[in-house]
C-alpha cells in the first residue's frame, strides 16, 4: 500500500509544518518513503508512517523521540491494544491516529506511556474507542478507494 504511505507522509509534513508556524521550532524536516525526521530547536524526532500497523513497526521503536502516525482504523487501534506492554515500554512515544478524509476531527494522539500511568488497564479500550470518536473512523478499504479516485 505504497500511495497510502506516500499520502499520509505528505499529510504528515503538511500538519508539521502547520504546527509549527507560530513557534519556528523546526530547524530541519527531511522526509523519507517510510518516515519523516525531523530537527526541532531542542531536540530529533522519527514520525514513523505506519498507514496500516503490523508487527514490523515494533521493530523500530527506541527511547527516542518518536511518533507512529498510521489511519484512525478499528484494525489499528485493535493493533494498539494487542501490543500495549510493549508500547508502553517506550518513554517518548506518541502515535497519531489521523483520517484526512473526516469531517470533523483528523487526529487524534496517545501517548502510551502517559496514557498507562493516569488510567486503569480496564478502561483502555473504552478509553481510547472514546479518543477515536473524536475522529470518523476509516477503514483500508475506504482509504485505498479514496486514494485510487484520485
Amino acid at each position: 500500500m505504497e500511495k497510502a504511505e506516500e499520502f499520509l507522509a505528505g499529510w504528515t509534513e503538511n500538519y508539521l509544518k502547520n504546527k509549527d508556524i507560530i513557534l519556528r521550532r523546526i530547524e530541519k524536516l527531511s522526509r523519507q518513503k517510510d518516515k519523516i525526521e525531523v530537527k526541532y530547536k531542542e531536540r530529533q524526532h522519527t514520525y514513523l508512517i505506519e498507514p496500516f500497523l503490523e508487527e514490523n513497526v515494533l521493530k523500530k521503536l527506541s527511547d527516542l523521540h518518536q511518533t507512529i502516525v498510521c489511519f484512525s482504523t478499528n484494525e489499528n487501534i485493535e493493533f494498539v491494544l494487542k501490543h500495549w506492554e510493549n508500547l508502553i515500554k517506550h518513554s517518548c512515544l506518541s502515535i497519531f491516529f489521523v483520517n484526512p478524509f473526516s469531517k470533523t476531527e483528523k487526529i487524534w494522539i496517545i501517548y502510551p506511556q502517559t496514557h498507562n500511568g493516569i488510567s486503569e488497564r480496564s478502561s483502555l479500550k473504552p478509553g481510547l474507542y472514546s479518543l477515536a470518536s473524536q475522529v470518523e473512523s476509516t477503514t483500508k478499504k475506504e482509504v485505498e478507494t479514496i486514494l485510487l479516485s484520485s
